[in-house]
C-alpha cells in the first residue's frame, strides 16, 4: 500500500508493467481516501497487461493506493517497475 502525505486530488495513476513480450499480468487498482476503506478503479483483473498503463477515472480525493498483483502469466511474482499519480491543477475546476 502506498500512503500518501496527505489526500490529493487525483485524476490519473499510471503504472509501468514489465513488456518481454513473453507474458502478461492481471491486476487491480484500489484507493482510499482514509486508507481503511478502499474502492477499486476500472478493473484489470480479466485483460492481459504488460507495458505502460494509463489508469484515468473521475477526479478524487485519495490518501492510499494498493495494486493487488492477480496473475503474472510466467510465474507467481507480481512485478511493477514504477508508479506514479497525477493530481487536478490547484485551482482547477472538477467537473
Amino acid at each position: 500500500m502506498i500512503e500518501l502525505d496527505k489526500p490529493y486530488r487525483l485524476r490519473e495513476i499510471d503504472l509501468l508493467l514489465p513488456d518481454d513480450g513473453k507474458h502478461f499480468y492481471n491486476y487491480v487498482v484500489e484507493t482510499s481516501l482514509d486508507g481503511k476503506n478502499f474502492s477499486v478503479l476500472p478493473d484489470c483483473s480479466k485483460k492481459a497487461c504488460s507495458g505502460p498503463q494509463q489508469i484515468t477515472f473521475p477526479p478524487r480525493k485519495i490518501g492510499a493506493i494498493k495494486i493487488k498483483g492477480l496473475l503474472n502469466s510466467q510465474g507467481k511474482q507480481f512485478d511493477a517497475l514504477a508508479i506514479e499519480a497525477y493530481c487536478i491543477p490547484p485551482g482547477a475546476a472538477i467537473k
